[in-house]
């Protein structure tokens, strides 16, 4: 009866903090692909999608919901009520779980309608999500900042993505859902794999009995190891690793001179305060690995999707040269979206901290702190963006339209980051709105499949000039001048309302 109620409480949780959009948003974005690839090719698209998106989703959800709780205290208090620490752990879990499962179903029934199985997709994604969301309660037990929330969790994300992920999706992409190799069989990632592909192409009873034992097993070292670090570091005291308390500095002695001081002027304040951003990113590994996302994507496409290439022809006589341009959006949009994200994330937890109120009684003022983080997402999304793309070379582009392209694009990161601090209440609100303006990546979907008629509809998004752009970036000059001043258009227009909207809400604070 516990665990029903905290399960209760914790789908309850879920709707007042958005989380049904998020998944609705990931969920109308996966039919929107899987209605245009081609017959052949979807049963192994929509596996690869399910498992990559859907599956994983409760990770971070479920690190910003025990994060939320540590800052209130509950975590505190759960040593002293009824409720069992693998109650907690277990009501997290399937919350989240039980979402994941409708999404799946609501993705396998608008691409294959009845034609799939429906008790193995129930079975693959469920254990799947469990997995995922389990190992994110371990990385979620050490943290207390929005920051920690990926330092420590490095450790832990690392096999993740080698073990239940990467690996095993490229495995089973190359292999077109045939038998692995008996190593591979014990991967929790293949294992999941040969349960989601067997639901929409068939697999044997032997397998799936294999792959469901192998899910069970490493599902429930997971538990146990949750349950471990749970009681060591989030229930009985203050986790490892956590954030010293600040050093106070001694006022100065009277009767000793220190000289005349300048006046500081607005520039030294603003190089002041990217250098504190600075030393953040070098303290904190995975902003580190965020600055260095542009760099490892074009590596990804400029090796990766040749050889993708090379072997869809080989295997299925499919070329993807025609969908290069498409690729390319996908990088350029990324990017900006990227950054913009994590240094949304940074305003959230100044804002929780009370850095903001501090900044209005500093030097700085509002307002040089309003200008410094909306130029500071667009300036590393432009830099780290155009180096990309030309690092990439998917398509031959010019470098003066390279760079009005990445111009324009770069627009969307501080939208994104102003985004998050204006409408998100919360870190956890922070998490879900991040994953649903992420979905906005479907409007370059849109705009490649879409006829030009559509274009009135799409006028006040970005994303979709954005596409327009790239698709006329080879060719004369006028339509792309053109597509990228509409682009350039609807940005600022975006930007315009919501920087309005977070200067009513930070002065009314």
């Amino acid at each position: 009866m516990r665990l029903l109620a905290a399960l209760r409480q914790d789908l309850a949780f879920q709707y007042r903090h958005g989380f049904l959009y998020a998944y609705g948003m990931v969920t109308l974005l996966l039919i929107v692909v899987l209605v245009n690839v081609p017959q052949q090719l979807k049963p192994m698209v929509a596996t690869l999608l399910i498992f990559s998106e859907l599956t994983s989703m409760g990770t971070f959800f479920v690190c910003g919901i025990v994060l939320l709780e540590r800052g209130q205290g509950t975590l505190d208090h759960l040593a002293v009520t009824p409720l069992r620490l693998w109650e907690y752990l277990s009501a997290r879990g399937l919350a989240l779980t039980i979402l994941g499962v409708i999404a799946a179903t609501a993705v396998a029934m608008s691409a294959f309608g009845p034609e799939f199985s429906l008790p193995l997709l129930i079975l693959g994604v469920g254990l799947t999500s469990l997995a995922f969301t389990i190992l994110g309660l371990m990385a979620s037990s050490r943290i207390t900042s929005m920051s920690q929330l990926f330092t420590t969790g490095i450790p832990i994300l690392i096999p993740v993505v080698l073990l239940l992920g990467m690996a095993p999706g490229v495995h089973y992409a190359l292999r077109e859902g045939a038998a692995a190799h008996p190593l591979m069989e014990v991967v929790p990632g293949t294992a999941a794999l040969t349960l989601i592909g067997g639901a929409f192409r068939g697999v044997e009873p032997l397998r799936a009995a294999l792959a469901t034992l192998v899910l069970c097993a490493w599902t429930g070292a997971a538990f146990a190891a949750a349950h471990t670090w749970f009681c060591r570091h989030a229930i009985a005291g203050a986790p490892a690793g956590a954030e010293p308390p600040p050093v106070s500095i001694a006022p100065r002695r009277a009767g000793v001179s220190v000289g005349r001081r300048r006046r500081p002027t607005s520039t030294s304040r603003v190089i002041s305060l990217l250098r504190v951003d600075m030393r953040s990113a070098l303290r904190d590994p995975f902003l580190l690995l965020c600055l260095l996302i542009p760099l490892m994507l074009a590596a990804a496409i400029r090796f990766g999707v040749p050889a993708l290439r090379e072997q869809l022809v080989t295997m299925w006589a499919i070329d993807i040269t025609p969908y290069y341009d498409l690729i390319t959006a996908f990088q350029v949009l990324l990017v900006p979206l990227t950054v913009g994200g994590l240094v949304g994330f940074i305003v959230l937890d100044e804002r929780d901290e009370g850095a903001m109120l501090q900044l209005a009684v500093s030097p700085l003022g509002h307002a040089g702190y309003l200008a410094y983080r909306v130029a500071l997402p667009a300036v590393v999304g432009f830099t780290g963006g155009t180096a990309g793309l030309a690092l990439s070379c998917l398509l031959p582009l010019p470098h003066l339209r390279l760079v009005m392209l990445m111009a324009v694009a770069s627009l969307g990161a501080p939208l994104l980051t102003l985004i998050l601090a204006s409408f998100a209440p919360s870190k956890v609100e922070g998490l879900a709105l991040n994953k649903v303006a992420g979905s906005i990546l479907v409007v370059p979907v849109a705009a490649y499949f879409l006829p030009k008629s559509w274009e009135a509809v799409m006028l006040p998004l970005a994303p979709y000039w954005v596409m327009r752009a790239v698709q006329t970036a080879p060719g004369p000059i006028l339509p792309f001048v053109t597509y990228t001043a509409l682009a350039a258009a609807a940005n600022f227009l975006w930007l315009a309302l919501v920087f309005r909207v977070f200067t009513m809400r930070l002065h009314h604070r």
